[in-house]
């Protein structure tokens, strides 16, 4: 029963996290961000929503709104983990 409740908790400390990258510049103005889930247990639209999140703080702190170029979503399953990358570029308000 011990190792169950360890195995349990462990499994859900994994699963609530989320990587999302730092911002990176991928030519003259254009930036790219990616954000994935954990074990297949997110949506890729909850992973564009956070890769989205990511962009537009980044621009808000240049006094500039984020403008998507484009956004990718890849749907988690079984073994996948879903994930989104977000192309931008900050626009003058």
């Amino acid at each position: 029963m011990k190792k169950f409740l360890t195995l349990a908790i462990s499994i859900v400390a994994i699963v609530g996290c989320a990587s999302v990258t730092d911002v990176v510049s991928t030519g003259p103005g254009t930036y790219l961000v990616v954000a994935e889930g954990v074990m297949g247990n997110s949506s890729s639209g909850k992973q564009a929503f956070k890769a989205q999140e990511q962009a537009a703080v980044f621009c808000n702190r240049q006094g500039k709104q984020v403008e998507t170029i484009s956004n990718i979503e890849v749907p988690g399953g079984f073994g996948k983990v879903a994930s989104a990358t977000v192309t931008f570029r900050c626009v003058k308000l």
